[in-house]
């Protein structure tokens, strides 16, 4: 009797997702695995982005073109399709779009006041000071003046107080250090784009337009203390008032512009950094703010003891993090999760079990029916306790001070491809391009993705990587290849 039960409840299940239909808006290169994940579930959907040619329009069953930042437009094709879910990944800009249609229809959604406090970094300053959490000085500029006198305060005094005005360094949130050097960042913008180190009051005025013009939200900045440690990504999950924090990384940056990240390497512990408490900290956050479901992606940077977040997002990390890293690292399949949720099917341990992970234990479970509370117990990863992962960006460093070149050839690429331990290598240049450093992390060459069962595997494979792999410019000595920053 029991077993008929199943039968009866997964063909049910089947009907309900040959007719259920799923809105992904933005197509590009880092949507498309998430496109194909709804395809790979038996779901049907929809994908909407700006271009014609979008690489994720291939594996989707109905494709309209339209901004992702139109909300009316994006409403009117879910109305068209009859949806039953809307979601993204991977992309800042999408999310408020995505909590307004998915609202309007009375579907799964975040909110769109959870969407812009997520999205706009002013407003999440703000919240995190109310809440009294570590955050760096900051202040909302509308001009360039605002924004070089906001410079000026902080270089006299160090401290503000809640309205950006200059104040006693005492009280709940309020930071401690004096910086020199300050940050100026577009209100929700994404890709490191419009983002500029301010070393001098004067910097206000070369990049306050430039950086504005990036913010959706309006025509203003917020510029913030610049703080100098290392920093650090952290991605997790969120489901029914509870958040996990799954995978950290320590990156790198590019010498010639530290908003720029070089690489990314994931670990489950640091012996100079304590990941547990930095984990509990960006749990305590989103708990917090209340979100219901979904991927996170938060960056935070150590400093006098401290982790300061520097801005979290409700999405997955961009670049194949959330694709392919987190479940790589802990056994979570969380794009099933994250579309099982947005169509507001019940989720249960099973359902966000990767299958990268045979070990029952990957998502420990007292309960093994339907429940909220498997981010709370266990140690999701598993059997991969020791594995490592690296997101590392090409150089385009020629290795003496050239920064610039055209590519007379690439050698070794299909050697690092067809290695076991790369996930993925990808090459955003040909022969005869001309190469430059990057203005943003769109503008980056390319990258390659790379794991090991320890750090000391995963550090043999980079080294052959970059043995491998080499460019060769026209203007260079045969045989120079790419060197990391």
């Amino acid at each position: 009797m029991i077993e008929k039960q199943t039968e009866n409840q997964t063909d049910k299940l089947n009907e309900i997702r040959q007719t259920e239909r799923v809105l992904v808006i933005a197509g590009g290169a880092w949507q498309t695995p998430l496109v194909e994940k709804v395809k790979a579930m038996g779901y049907e959907v929809v994908n909407s982005n700006l271009y014609e040619d979008s690489p994720a329009f291939a594996f989707a069953d109905y494709c309209e073109v339209a901004d992702v930042l139109d909300k009316e437009k994006n409403l009117e094709i879910a109305r068209k399709y009859q949806v039953q879910a809307v979601l993204t990944d991977e992309s800042d800009i999408a999310v408020p779009t995505v909590a307004y249609v998915a609202g309007k229809l009375g579907l799964p959604t975040i909110g769109e006041d959870r969407a812009r406090l997520f999205t706009n970094k002013y407003a999440m300053r703000c919240f995190c000071r109310e809440h009294g959490l570590k955050t760096p000085e900051f202040r909302l500029c509308e001009s360039a003046d605002e924004a070089a006198a906001f410079v000026r305060e902080l270089e006299r005094s160090g401290n503000s107080d809640e309205s950006g005005k200059p104040g006693e360094s005492e009280g709940p949130g309020r930071s401690e250090k004096s910086g020199k050097r300050c940050i100026m960042k577009p209100l929700d913008s994404q890709s490191s784009r419009g983002v500029y180190v301010l070393e001098k009051p004067e910097d206000a005025y070369a990049y306050f337009e430039s950086s504005a013009s990036y913010s959706s939200a309006g025509h203003a900045v917020i510029v913030e203390q610049y703080i100098e440690g290392v920093e650090f990504t952290v991605d997790g999950i969120a489901y029914a008032g509870e958040h996990r924090s799954l995978a950290i990384s320590e990156k790198k940056h590019f010498s010639y512009n530290t908003s720029i990240a070089s690489e990314l390497f994931f670990s489950k512990t640091n012996d100079r950094y304590d990941y547990e408490a930095l984990k509990k900290q960006n749990d305590r956050l989103v708990a917090l703010t209340g979100l219901p479901f979904g991927l996170t992606h938060a960056e935070y940077k150590w400093e006098d003891g401290e982790f300061y977040l520097i801005e979290i997002a409700a999405r997955g990390g961009g670049t194949r993090i959330s694709s392919h890293i987190v479940p790589l690292l802990t056994g979570i399949d969380n794009y099933r999760f994250l579309i099982e949720a947005a169509l507001g099917h019940p989720v249960d341990a099973e359902i966000v079990r990767s299958a990268d992970s045979t070990d029952p234990g990957c998502l420990q479970s007292a309960n093994p029916g339907l429940h909220s509370g498997f981010l709370r117990t266990g140690d999701p990863a598993g059997r991969h306790t020791g594995r490592c992962a690296v997101l590392e960006f090409l150089s385009t460093d020629q290795g003496d001070g050239r920064e610039e070149g055209v590519v007379a050839a690439i050698h070794g690429a299909e050697e690092v491809r067809a290695n076991p331990f790369v996930l993925e290598l990808r090459l955003e240049f040909a022969v005869g391009d001309r190469l430059k450093r990057a203005d943003d992390d769109r503008s980056r060459v390319g990258f390659y993705i790379a794991y090991g069962e320890s750090e000391e595997e995963l550090r043999r494979t980079m080294r052959w990587v970059k043995d491998t792999l080499k460019i060769e410019y026209a203007d260079a000595a045969p045989g120079e290849g790419y060197a990391e920053d």
